[in-house]
């Protein structure tokens, strides 16, 4: 969520900031894919990173401010692709209709969290799908 979580409309004495937030989903999927040995994509800390660094592109429906905008979702689907095919998404040609400049800043974060590069290359496309090779 854009604004953290409040839970005091539940009965429940607890209100995070989406920094904590975070930390405690991402704590608790961790748990999860380590004891099924399954992936985890790091959406989540995506969303933090790159709203710190990049506040001019909202991730979050600005109404709700829990759904994401079209710049969400694209990062969460940079950084799942980054994760499930140990390949960096810089250079994909698809860029759901956003600015190019947003669609690459977006790639390059999913890049450097999910595998630790920080990339100005594209990546090798094969031009008949716009996929990576």
């Amino acid at each position: 969520y854009r604004d953290g979580d409040d839970l005091t409309g539940y009965g429940i004495r607890k209100k995070t900031t989406r920094e904590e937030m975070q930390a405690e989903l991402f704590m608790a999927y961790d748990t999860i894919a380590r004891e099924l040995d399954a992936l985890l994509s790091p959406a989540g800390a995506a969303f933090i990173r790159f709203a710190k660094e990049h506040p001019e592109v909202e991730l979050w429906d600005p109404e709700d401010g829990m759904h994401p905008t079209a710049a969400g979702s694209y990062l969460a689907a940079c950084t799942l692709y980054a994760t499930l095919y140990n390949e960096s998404p810089v250079g994909l040609e698809y860029t759901a209709e956003l600015e190019p400049e947003t669609a690459q800043a977006l790639q390059r974060c999913a890049a450097d969290l999910v595998l630790g590069v920080t990339e100005e290359e594209p990546a090798e496309t094969d031009s008949s799908d716009g996929l990576a090779a």
